[in-house]
């Protein structure tokens, strides 16, 4: 295991052992802070029906997910973290512009090809 897959990148909330918090796009949302993804949880979860565990999501983790075909949706502080070890990788990565007005919402989702 290199060094660089136990770099914490952000947060995830999880609610059972399988399913975590995800994005309207099917894609786990990654928060820079634990307070970011409590906030999301807030804004999603009007009725409290969610019981979710906060856990550091690290970037072995995160790869190993999309390994398995899954996306992932980073705020603006987690991609930052998540953006130069990916490229690091070799992984091919946009460098989106979160200040722009197309990332209102927040999250920028990644999903790579199976091949990267």
């Amino acid at each position: 295991m290199a060094l660089r897959d136990t770099k914490v990148i952000g947060f995830i909330a999880i609610t059972s052992r399988t399913n975590v918090i995800c994005t309207d796009v099917d894609a786990c949302v990654v928060a820079g802070s634990e307070m970011a993804i409590k906030d999301h949880i807030a804004e999603i979860d009007i009725n409290n029906k969610y019981q979710a565990t906060i856990k550091k999501a690290r970037f072995g983790e995160i790869v190993q997910g999309m390994q398995l075909g899954g996306k992932y949706a980073f705020d603006k502080e987690s991609y930052s973290r998540f953006y130069p070890l990916g490229k690091e990788t070799g992984m091919l990565l946009e460098n989106p512009d979160f200040d722009n007005e197309k990332f209102k919402g927040k999250f920028f989702t990644v999903k790579i090809d199976s091949k990267n």
